[in-house]
């Protein structure tokens, strides 16, 4: 085989690899396109978080900063001052009617992104309780538990 045969022999693999590629990102850009429309028209959240709400948190400078440094405290009082805890409440009311349950539903979503834990809860393996319940008690007396 001469070598024109064999560099026409490698062509076809080369077009194939090429028609691959353009289908991989037209793949890719619509998936992430149909993800951000879900996203921004809040049929589907970033962990509980509506768009809106995340919006207001990146748009807020003291929000921003705090979120940027870490500080799960002084996050979680300037999303109180700018009204977060009511806007995420709006949001899962919607599918969530029991009050308390929304409430630790809410507090669980924002400690779960700022670490932060409200005065009414404990942590129970990652999971926030709220001190009112006996079950918290118990879980502190059953080391196996």
């Amino acid at each position: 085989m001469s070598s024109l045969q064999s560099a026409q022999a490698s062509q076809p693999s080369k077009k194939r690899k090429s028609k691959k590629f353009p289908k991989i990102v037209l793949f890719a850009l619509l998936t992430s396109g149909t993800w951000l429309t879900l996203f921004l028209t809040e049929v589907v959240t970033l962990g509980g978080v509506p768009a809106s709400v995340l919006s207001k948190v990146l748009q807020d400078k003291d929000a921003r900063s705090a979120l940027m440094a870490r500080n799960s405290k002084a996050l979680h009082d300037r999303m109180n001052a700018i009204g977060i805890e009511y806007d995420i409440k709006a949001y899962h009311g919607k599918r969530i009617q029991d009050p308390v349950e929304l409430d630790q539903h809410i507090h669980q979503i924002l400690y779960d992104r700022t670490r932060y834990v409200g005065e009414n809860y404990v942590v129970v393996r990652g999971k926030l309780i709220p001190k009112s319940y006996d079950i918290v008690d118990e879980i502190y007396e059953c080391p196996s538990c």
